[in-house]
């Protein structure tokens, strides 16, 4: 029916208090209406993205205040986009840290999740970017409490607002967060008390950037190789890309970042160096795909990736990866990537760039 269409697309309400008014104009909506045995309506739009309309059909009263059934909507819009969140929480897999209902693991890495015993958030789920970086500032520094002002001059540096106005927006945006993972935890994350907000100290809360850390000073403790590659392997996939990865060029966490890009780098590196000595070309092939997936510029990922591949006897394959290389690494880098695999005994260098 054109009318309804009309309407959805500009987000109208729809108000028939006869529906003989219109027997003449639009036969075939009048017979949809006769059939529902609707003589009058009120339709309003699911806003804020219609998708479809709440009808009351012959309304006793109000018929021409609708607005009132607009404020309905609206709240049956976002009770019904809750329900859906707290069922997609619950359907997506917890991590084997979370055992607990006070055990809270917390991914970093690429995108930003909070997973418990209930189920597991994303960070598009606070449906406040805001809310997301403080929490995200709290977390990463869980040594201290820190007072509203504090979190919003270290976030927001260059907004001049008064000092009751920030302690006044980082008390909604905790809120916001608080009301948000209450669905799944029965324990706050975030504490208030009379020095700032803090990490509540009776949850168990561990992040992937510490697993990480952990990891990669065990595998430097480690006495074996089979030891140090697998503890290598394990730190190697908790990185998913740059910490927090909606904020990674904003300053407050920039210089972080920039400090696990360089460690993943180094220890990627270093992997794929020690599964060569023990000639594991598969996986030095399966580890230097993933570093060039994060890190596309990674000279010694596609070094390795080249050298693995010829040694498992793809030669075709090996030349185009040179070519990929050729078209992400800069005309200098390629020159060196060309130098170090012209020393490579198993790299038929002349045969892959003909």
């Amino acid at each position: 029916m054109p009318r309804w269409i009309e309407a959805m697309q500009h987000g109208k309400n729809i108000v028939i208090p006869d529906v003989d008014i219109i027997k003449d104009q639009n036969p075939k909506e009048y017979a949809v209406y006769k059939r529902l045995l609707a003589q009058s309506l009120i339709a309003v739009p699911f806003m804020p993205k219609p998708t479809g309309f709440l009808v009351i059909r012959n309304p006793s009263r109000y018929l021409e205040r609708s607005s009132m059934l607009s404020a309905l909507a609206y709240v049956l819009q976002r009770a019904m986009a809750q329900q859906k969140m707290i069922e997609s929480a619950k359907l997506a897999p917890m991590p084997d840290l979370v055992q607990s209902n006070k055990d809270v693991a917390i991914n970093f890495f690429g995108d930003m999740e909070i997973c418990t015993r209930k189920g597991v958030l994303s960070e598009r789920f606070f449906n406040s970017p805001k809310s997301s970086r403080v929490v995200t500032y709290i977390i990463l520094n869980p040594k201290t409490a820190h007072p509203p002002l504090e979190i919003y001059h270290a976030l927001w540096p260059e907004e001049c607002v008064e000092p009751e106005v920030a302690s006044r927006n980082i008390r909604g945006y905790i809120y916001r967060f608080r009301q948000t993972f209450s669905l799944i935890c029965d324990f706050p994350l975030i504490e208030s008390t009379p020095s700032g907000y803090r990490l509540n100290p009776s949850l168990n809360i561990i992040t992937d950037v510490q697993q990480f850390d952990r990891l990669i000073d065990g595998a430097r403790q480690a006495t074996s190789v089979v030891q140090k590659i697998n503890l290598m392997k394990k730190a190697v996939m908790l990185y998913r890309g740059p910490i927090f990865r909606g904020a990674e060029d904003e300053h407050w966490i920039i210089s972080q970042v920039s400090l696990y890009r360089l460690r993943y780098v180094s220890l990627i590196n270093e992997l794929l160096s020690s599964l060569s000595e023990i000639r594991d070309y598969s996986c030095v092939q399966r580890y230097a795909l993933h570093a060039i997936e994060f890190m596309p510029a990674n000279l010694r990922a596609h070094y390795w990736l080249i050298v693995s591949t010829c040694q498992l006897g793809s030669l075709d394959l090996a030349k185009h990866q040179l070519c990929h290389a050729k078209d992400i690494l800069t005309s200098e880098e390629f020159s060196i990537l060309e130098d170090y695999l012209r020393k490579e005994d198993g790299v038929p260098l002349e045969k892959l760039i003909r």
